[in-house]
């Protein structure tokens, strides 16, 4: 196991469980962690906190009912109207 499942609970002094560490991430008490234990210890400390996870999954769906509303359809580029189209220019 990593050395980040090994970290002390304060007052026992034994290993945290995989409970403990679900919950430090933001794991509701109901969800289950499947497999061996050495491979649940894994799942939680290579998660994405479900609260960090559910903004991000926010943000998107905000994006894309944005480029929705502005009528962008498939093909188009998506670049923003204040970006600068790119021109050549010559150099003296």
């Amino acid at each position: 196991m990593e050395d980040a499942c090994r970290i002390k609970h304060p007052e026992r002094g034994d290993m945290l469980t995989v409970r403990e560490l679900a919950r430090i991430q933001g794991f509701d008490d109901d969800f289950i962690f499947l497999g061996p234990i050495e491979r649940q210890y894994e799942e939680v400390i290579q998660a994405f906190p479900p609260s960090i996870a559910k903004k991000v999954a926010s943000v998107v769906l905000d994006l894309i009912r944005e480029f929705r509303c502005t009528g962008l359809e498939d093909g188009e580029d998506g670049q923003r109207p204040t970006k600068r189209i790119k021109t050549e220019t010559s150099r003296d």
